[in-house]
C-alpha cells in the first residue's frame, strides 16, 4: 500500500489477491547490493491523475514517465515493461481472473 501511494499518489486503494510474484534479482544502488522481490496485486480503482510527488530521488532519476495503457497498446509496444510479458499476463488475468496462486514472473 505504501508503494502504491508513493508511486501513484493513490491513497486508500483496496488490494485484491497477489496475482504475480517476480523471481528475486539483485540491484546495486550507491554501492550496496539489494535483493529485489517484487509482488504484484490486483487493484481495481477509478481513473485518477497520477501524482509522483512521493517519488524517492532514485525513482525521479530512473522513471522516465507514466501513462495508462490499453491492452492493445501493451501488446503493440516495443518499450521495456515489467514484469516481462506484461501484455500476455494482463490478457490472461482479464480473461481468466486471478490465479489461485501467484504466477512466477521475470522482472
Amino acid at each position: 500500500m505504501r508503494e502504491l501511494r508513493e508511486e501513484t499518489g493513490l491513497p486508500g486503494a483496496v488490494l485484491g489477491p497477489e496475482v504475480w510474484r517476480g523471481r528475486p534479482w539483485t540491484a546495486v544502488r550507491d554501492g550496496v547490493a539489494y535483493e529485489v522481490r517484487q509482488r504484484y496485486f490486483l487493484a481495481r480503482v477509478p481513473a485518477f491523475e497520477i501524482d509522483t510527488s512521493g517519488f524517492e530521488d532514485f525513482e525521479r532519476s530512473s522513471i522516465r514517465g507514466h501513462r495508462w495503457w490499453s491492452a492493445g497498446e501493451l501488446a503493440a509496444t516495443t518499450d521495456l515493461l515489467r514484469p516481462a510479458g506484461l501484455a500476455e499476463l494482463m490478457a490472461a488475468l482479464l480473461a481468466d481472473g486471478p490465479p489461485p496462486e501467484p504466477v512466477i514472473v521475470d522482472g
